[in-house]
């Protein structure tokens, strides 16, 4: 069963890796993770899209001068953004590095899509764009500061908050390496806020997951949530139930229909009757609120276990990959 099971995955990575081969990409650059994620797609849908990314990206745009080479090029990103919309974010954002866009570009392209800074970095950490260090010129990193935080932050200090430590390169390239940590120190300065922090991660692809809460407390604070969310269920239920089918429920809903009464004198039978169903829709529509918020909770579980998944599975690559080293 396990090497059934063992052999269907890597029929499955083979088929992704040969799909991408024919289409031009270099599949050995590719995680297992990222080639799986291209297994649901047809050959000609894959080069469509891919079609439709290199027409973008071999516009001409020599005849422009900076200030319009400057403007066009942010209606690009905006056009890969149109050209990848019906793809999941995970999905477009790994196409796109594919086709040679950096991570700065590919944040840009999803803001485009109106993604969230937190949603902007949970797809790039789905799609493997993300690691625990990445190796940088100071120059590299002042610049995406400088598009974060805008023209007139003083970048300087932002810089100084993060404690790199820089070095030298053989070219004489000032040089630092930059982790979570670096980034969490500007949040804790007040340099940064939490979603620039994330900005500034995905941009410059640096994975800020907590590897030891996605093994241990994660789940048990969503062991939690979904409890908590179960009783708060369970608990309106019951109340709706007592008050449908008990005799003190009765009881109570005849004091609430003789309070009303009394406070309007007499009504005639008709205006009770209309009284009685427009009661009767506004407890359908809560019920229908309820059992809707119920969903919404529900789709944040599977999420937040999906972001759980995800971490443990790069911890675990992370930890391999150190090993090797």
């Amino acid at each position: 069963m396990e090497n059934q099971r063992f052999y269907n995955w890597n029929k499955r990575r083979w088929k992704s890796y040969k799909k991408l081969t024919d289409l031009g990409i270099d599949g050995s650059k590719l995680s297992i993770g990222q080639l799986i994620s291209f297994k649901d797609f047809k050959p000609d849908a894959l080069k469509s899209y891919i079609d439709k990314i290199q027409a973008i990206k071999n516009e001409d745009l020599s005849k422009l001068n900076n200030d319009k080479q400057d403007l066009y090029q942010t209606l690009q990103l905006k056009q890969y953004g149109k050209a990848l919309s019906d793809l999941e974010p995970k999905q477009a954002a790994l196409l796109l590095s594919t086709q040679g866009l950096s991570n700065a570009q590919i944040e840009q392209v999803l803001s485009a899509q109106k993604l969230t800074p937190e949603l902007q970095y949970q797809a790039m950490l789905e799609a493997g764009l993300l690691s625990s260090k990445q190796k940088l010129t100071t120059a590299q990193i002042e610049e995406t500061l400088q598009t974060v935080l805008g023209s007139d932050a003083d970048i300087q200090a932002t810089m100084s908050a993060m404690e790199l430590k820089v070095a030298t390169d053989a070219q004489g390239n000032s040089v630092a390496k930059l982790t979570k940590k670096n980034i969490e120190a500007a949040v804790a300065s007040g340099k940064l806020t939490q979603e620039q922090a994330l900005q500034l991660a995905s941009m410059l692809g640096v994975d800020m997951a907590v590897k030891k809460q996605a093994s241990s407390t994660l789940p048990k604070w969503i062991a939690t949530l979904k409890l908590s969310a179960k009783a708060i269920w369970e608990n309106i239920t019951a109340t709706l139930t007592w008050l449908a089918t008990t005799p003190a429920g009765w009881a109570t809903l005849a004091v609430s229909a003789i309070t009303v009464a009394t406070i309007k004198h007499t009504k005639s039978l008709k205006d009770l009757q209309e009284t009685a169903q427009d009661s009767k829709s506004a407890y359908d529509n809560t019920i229908s609120e309820i059992k809707s918020l119920n969903d919404e909770l529900k789709r944040e579980l599977r999420l937040k276990e999906a972001i759980v998944q995800t971490e443990g599975k790069k911890a675990a690559a992370d930890v391999l990959y150190d090993s090797n080293v």
